[in-house]
């Protein structure tokens, strides 16, 4: 199947974002992450971002330049985060701590709602980027030509 102009684009578009998405986990590389029921800090977090790094980079270059493991490398990426976001899952406080925590002096419009609504917006937001995750995956995965046409 040849490469359409839709297809380039979206790849492209979607390839340039990881890349943004990378560099904002390097900005972030001390900022604690929500594992395993506790947000950690430290070498812990430096790992997780690197971590993270590594998938946006890849994802970012195999969509980016159409590679023939462009779409297995989104397929990765994807089981990871699902794999992370379902733990966050079952620790809802700690989702609802972290989330808390990124909205920094924003977090007080929100305290007014509840505590308990909050963490029922949060495992609703954690589920919507899952399903959106899954969804270009799958878009992906329909599009798997896309990569095999390159040769790369």
């Amino acid at each position: 199947m040849a490469k359409t102009g839709k297809e380039r684009f979206t790849f492209r578009s979607a390839g340039a974002l990881f890349i943004l998405s990378a560099v904002f986990e390097l900005l972030s590389l001390t900022d604690g992450v929500p594992l395993f029921g506790v947000i950690r800090g430290g070498p812990v977090a430096v790992v997780y971002h690197l971590i993270y790094t590594a998938l946006f980079v890849a994802m970012g270059i195999g969509l980016w330049d159409g590679k023939r493991w462009g779409d297995k490398a989104v397929m990765a990426a994807t089981v990871f985060y699902t794999v992370d976001h379902v733990l966050r899952l079952l620790s809802p406080a700690t989702l609802a701590d972290y989330m808390f925590q990124d909205l920094g002096s924003y977090a007080d419009l929100f305290l007014p709602a509840g505590t308990q609504m909050f963490r029922q917006l949060a495992e609703l937001m954690t589920l919507l980027f899952l399903a959106c995750w899954w969804a270009f995956a799958w878009y992906t995965y329909a599009q798997r030509d896309y990569f095999r046409a390159n040769g790369k």
